[in-house]
């Protein structure tokens, strides 16, 4: 199999798990809005954003299902950091849900969890104008 094959199938795979990630997360934000004391009306809110965000990943894997022969190395590369980083912002609300907080933590972990979970929901974003950029350089070199 030669590496652009190969890039191509990581990067489908990866787009497969991060789906799944953003799918499962939703519950992982309802405890953390929990922990804080969250309105109900702030968690509905973060919750409609996020499915907003799973449905423009789910964009981004048919457009990359569609899209797949003709991406560039290049693209199939940034596509695959950004994912990747996707995967890295998981990590954020994790650690801050499984460590105890105390006074001097809460206020850097709260920027860390706004800054994780605004990543996690413009990333998705930046993936799907990659895919169409990418596949637009493709139509205009092809011409």
């Amino acid at each position: 199999m030669n590496k652009n094959t190969e890039l191509k199938n990581e990067v489908g795979e990866l787009l497969q798990f991060i789906i799944t990630l953003n799918i499962f997360f939703i519950s992982i934000i309802e405890i953390l809005f929990r922990y804080v004391d969250s309105s109900m009306k702030q968690m509905t809110e973060l919750e409609l954003k996020w499915m907003a965000s799973v449905a423009i990943l789910i964009v981004c894997f048919l457009l990359f299902k569609i899209f797949k022969k003709s991406l560039s190395d290049f693209i199939l590369k940034f596509s695959k950091t950004l994912i990747l980083l996707d995967v890295f912002l998981f990590i954020i609300p994790l650690i801050i849900l499984a460590t105890q907080l105390n006074s001097i933590t809460n206020y850097l972990s709260y920027y860390f969890l706004r800054f994780s979970l605004y990543g996690l929901v413009v990333l998705p974003i930046i993936l799907l104008f990659v895919l169409i950029i990418g596949q637009l350089i493709f139509l205009l070199r092809k011409k």
